[in-house]
């Protein structure tokens, strides 16, 4: 009587050929990630460039509109139809988005920069 138990059993061990075929498609599939995440990576970075682009031209637009919406009051407190205070809240107003311009406007450059090939 003869018991052939699976650890000295050579029909259980893996062969050669099957591990390579295993270490090859091991590696095709780290490969295939790796490519994956290179391409989401870099779709990401057209998107947020995208969006930045579109949020420099809309604050490039509001700048536009509170220059106007300035010089607008200062004519009406020059003809005293407004108080001086309205003046310069307008001008804080314009202050303000155009330093928002200047830092969207930075952190564009800031972003080509750091992904410049």
């Amino acid at each position: 009587m003869s018991i052939a138990l699976p650890v000295f059993d050579a029909s259980a061990r893996p062969s050669r050929g099957r591990g390579a075929v295993w270490r090859r498609r091991n590696r095709e599939s780290i490969a295939i990630v790796a490519d994956e995440r290179k391409r989401r990576e870099h779709d990401s970075l057209a998107m947020n460039a995208a969006a930045l682009r579109k949020r420099i031209a809309l604050l490039t637009q509001a700048v536009g509109v509170s220059r106007q919406r300035e010089e607008s009051t200062t004519r009406l407190v020059s003809s005293v139809l407004r108080p001086a205070a309205e003046e310069a809240r307008a001008a804080a107003d314009r202050t303000r988005r155009e330093s928002d311009l200047l830092a969207a406007r930075g952190r564009s450059l800031e972003t080509r920069a750091a992904h410049a090939p």
